[in-house]
């Protein structure tokens, strides 16, 4: 089941980057400052396990596209916070 919530992290760069920014309008309550530390964490905790995906066939499929799209996030939070 995790697995498949995860999936959209390995979709191409069009989908997750819509995905992105529906979450982000998911937790506008939060400011900037909230939102971009925490989903940056969330987002380098991905990065730091030997696979994002646990399923052999979603890491095969998905794994090279999710940490290409987490990475790009991350770059991205950290200009939005150059420019906040």
């Amino acid at each position: 089941m995790i697995d498949h919530d995860l999936s959209i992290l390995g979709q191409i760069n069009e989908i997750y980057t819509s995905y992105t920014q529906k979450v982000r309008k998911e937790y506008k309550m939060y400011p900037n400052f909230i939102y971009k530390r925490a989903r940056k964490k969330a987002m380098l905790h991905f990065l730091e396990q030997d696979a994002v995906f646990e399923r052999e066939e979603l890491t095969y499929t998905y794994e090279t596209q999710a940490r290409e799209n987490i990475l790009k996030e991350i770059k991205s939070l950290l200009r939005l916070k150059l420019n906040t």
